[in-house]
């Protein structure tokens, strides 16, 4: 196995490093979402809030992931100061800077490990990618994630070139600062790494003792990045939510979402990959590994199956997968793809031809895909207005049933949500009656009560919820606005009219 020195990436990769930041900064940029397209990003919003206001560091929903909280302060902090005070923009540059700082970093990564039309290719390819541009332009922790891990490969690759500590050691602050923005991404990301950072040294007769001395160090560092930068939510575990979220992170993240290593999911997997790179994409990107295998440079081809078969077995197999999870995976699909065509038109100039004719359509197909999704969140904030027109058509003591468009609207004014039985595959005879009594009481009091399309009819196997309501209450339509729900991630756009109705008892 030979390694490239560090002077392949002598100054002329300067030059094209910062062009493609810039000209990936300008299509995100252009395309940042106008309002909080998920839910966690509202969730970022307001705990960036709460510390501004209050200096209470608060951690989402699972591990926290504090680096991204951090981020978002910093940023919403800086641009107040340049006299921008909305916190919503402020989250979403977030994820519009380090995704478009992670495609220079990718092309830098290529031209260690093949050359630069390769990188170069490799790099515009990922830039327009739908899975990553989609979560580059609202507020994700996704982005920082993959900025990360890409520095951690680069200062990897530079190790293993020149075997340096330095470089050693800010990789490994690199691969904590991934760590913690998603813990769970460097849990699967650690064994690819360690494995291609094993097997490199002893490629190069290094002792298995050195080896595990260096391994040791790096693991050390990681560590206690990732644990300094969760101890604020460790130390208020004692007195706060943060356990039991984790625990509950635990067991719907795993233990209840998880279906083994082969399942119906992963063809939804590949669903999503077709998508994202057409079918012509994913052809490129079997044809780039051959080429590896040809070249016989098995030590890439190991680590980047790696890199994207351990994510794919975890990720694809989960019962609630979603497009998002799969940005971990893009870095090494699009560098076989670069390497793919940077090899096709080094054949002849017909093959030149083609395999330049066969990039600009892989390359426009996938851009195409997502840009109108993204146009349209770009000039219309669909959820934020719904949420703003339910405020204004309900009174401040009305009781309002929905299902997680609630938080928005919650986030706005005060209303009371009503619970609901909410099942993927049945509802409970039981829950739907407690569900009743609640709303009598309530209607009984003399207040208004209102129900939304989406709380009506969403997470409603057979329809028992919407006919038990319609059954025993009479409906009033309000009117309609345009909403849109993110559950099936960005590369779809599911913008439908969701009514409001009143509803009284029969």
């Amino acid at each position: 196995m030979k390694f490239p020195s560090d002077n392949v990436l002598g100054r002329s990769a300067i030059p094209m490093a910062m062009v493609l930041f810039l000209l990936s900064f300008v299509l995100r940029y252009s395309l940042i979402s106008k309002g909080m397209y998920h839910l966690d990003t509202l969730n970022l919003v307001q705990k960036t809030d709460v510390f501004l206001q209050t200096g209470d560091f608060q951690g989402q929903f699972g591990p926290g992931y504090p680096l991204m909280m951090v981020l978002c302060i910093v940023f919403t902090v800086i641009l107040q100061m340049l006299g921008h005070a909305d916190t919503v923009f402020a989250v979403n540059m977030v994820s519009v800077l380090f995704s478009a700082a992670s495609v220079p970093l990718l092309y830098l990564i290529g031209r260690k490990i093949y050359d630069a039309p390769a990188a170069t290719m490799a790099s515009l390819l990922f830039s327009v990618s739908p899975i990553y541009l989609g979560v580059s332009v609202y507020g994700k922790s996704h982005a920082p994630t993959v900025f990360f891990l890409l520095l951690a490969v680069l200062f990897l690759i530079r190790y293993l070139s020149g075997e340096r500590r330095s470089d050693l050691i800010w990789g490994s602050v690199a691969l904590g600062l991934m760590g913690s923005s998603r813990v769970q991404d460097l849990i699967l990301m650690a064994i690819p790494i360690a494995c291609f950072f094993s097997v490199s040294l002893l490629v190069k007769r290094r002792p298995i003792g050195k080896i595990l001395s260096r391994l040791s160090l790096a693991s050390l560092i990681v560590v206690m990045i990732v644990v300094v930068f969760h101890i604020p939510y460790i130390l208020s575990g004692l007195d706060s939510q943060y356990s039991s979220d984790m625990s509950d992170f635990w067991a719907s993240g795993l233990t209840r979402n998880f279906k083994g290593l082969v399942s119906a999911s992963l063809m939804r997997t590949l669903y999503f990959f077709e998508i994202n790179m057409e079918r012509i994409g994913m052809i490129a990107a079997l044809f780039g590994l051959g080429y590896l295998i040809r070249a016989r440079r098995f030590l890439w081809l190991g680590f980047m199956v790696l890199w994207i078969l351990v994510p794919v077995l975890f990720y694809g197999n989960l019962h609630t997968t979603a497009p998002r999870f799969f940005t971990l995976i893009l870095p090494p699909i699009y560098l076989c793809q670069g390497y793919f065509f940077a090899q096709l038109m080094r054949c002849n100039r017909i093959f030149t031809v083609i395999g330049l004719a066969v990039f600009v359509v892989a390359f426009t197909l996938p851009l195409s895909t997502i840009s109108r999704n993204l146009i349209i969140r770009h000039q219309h904030d669909h959820i934020g207005n719904y949420a703003q027109w339910v405020v204004d058509r309900t009174e401040p003591d009305a009781a309002v049933i929905m299902c997680d468009e609630k938080y928005f609207v919650s986030h706005l004014a005060s209303r009371e949500m009503v619970g609901r039985p909410l099942q993927f595959d049945h509802v409970d005879d039981r829950a739907l009656y407690e569900f009743k009594q609640r709303l009598d009481q309530i209607l009984a009091e003399g207040r208004p009560v209102y129900i939304t399309s989406t709380g009506l009819y969403f997470y409603d196997p057979d329809s028992a919820f919407s006919n038990f309501v319609k059954r025993h209450y009479r409906l009033t339509d309000l009117g309609w606005r345009w909403y849109e729900d993110w559950h099936r991630g960005e590369i779809f756009q599911d913008v439908i009219r969701s009514h409001l109705y009143r509803l009284e008892l029969r």
